[in-house]
């Protein structure tokens, strides 16, 4: 008897449904910036099934350099939703679908560390990569960015802005598709094959304490000194619950009675535990 996994991947590309999901953000650190817009387009090989967009409030301002490429404004999220409410709406869609994001690491990031905040897991969440499939199927390109591979295709692209890009994704996955399965003879099975691995979050936890940063203890409050990425040295009182690594770089997710929220902390900017 096949399990569970196994008659999933069974299944017929033409009769599965897919998610295509981006976010526009404040900055590339998902430990420190946040969403300002979410698009998200569940499909299948029939067409378009349903969508959603929304900008988000990030409570944080954006970067002057930021709003130049997304065109983004802080006076365009002002009255926005905060990720809280849009959250739920962006995980239902997910749910039970298959993920297509161009550079998922980067989205699933953002997701999981969004997702955390509010007490929810998706840390399992994967995603199929349209840069790694383009590099396979496209390789004389000049370059794998989405604009690149839909001009390639004839795709109408307003880049860097969540829905489009959501759309740019959804488009050009299905022609690679159709490029490596002319005759829609694939299922779920050939892609995995053909694609390898899906790529999941660049988050790490699996980081022991005593090497992440001596003295501190998950679950122990703690007196710190800290420095943060500005250079300003503040005292803080903290409860940590967690150390990660995000690319080369370790965190300690702790509650910071200071600012009364849970926040993250660059292990190398504690100078002092009291």
């Amino acid at each position: 008897m096949k399990n569970k996994d196994e008659n999933k991947y069974s299944e017929m590309i033409s009769k599965t449904v897919f998610t295509s999901l981006d976010f526009e953000t404040t900055g590339a650190n998902p430990a420190f910036d946040r969403i300002v817009e979410v698009g998200i387009i569940k499909f299948d090989f029939n067409g378009e099934i349903e969508r959603f967009e929304s900008l988000v409030n990030p409570i944080i301002k954006i970067p002057i350099d930021v709003q130049k490429i997304h065109g983004i404004s802080d006076d365009m999220v002002k009255d926005a939703p905060f990720i809280e409410d849009v959250l739920p709406t962006v995980l239902d869609m997910i749910s039970g679908t298959e993920i297509v994001i161009q550079n998922p690491s980067f989205d699933l990031s953002f997701l999981n560390l969004a997702s955390e905040r509010l007490d929810i897991d998706s840390s399992s969440l994967q995603s199929y990569d349209t840069v790694k499939m383009a590099r396979k199927i496209l390789p004389d390109l000049k370059n794998h960015k989405l604009n690149t591979i839909c001009d390639y295709f004839d795709i109408s692209l307003d880049h860097h802005r969540a829905l489009s890009d959501t759309i740019g994704c959804m488009k050009s996955f299905i022609e690679m598709i159709r490029i490596m399965d002319p005759n829609g003879k694939w299922r779920l099975e050939d892609l995995r094959r053909f694609h390898g691995n899906k790529i999941k979050s660049n988050l790490k936890r699996k980081i022991k304490p005593a090497k992440a940063f001596p003295g501190l203890v998950i679950g122990v409050k703690a007196d710190i000194e800290y420095r943060d990425i500005k250079g300003q040295k503040t005292e803080r009182t903290i409860l940590p619950k967690e150390y990660l690594k995000y690319g080369s770089t370790k965190y300690l997710f702790a509650y910071c009675y200071l600012r009364e929220e849970y926040r993250y902390f660059r292990t190398a900017g504690i100078l002092a535990v009291n």
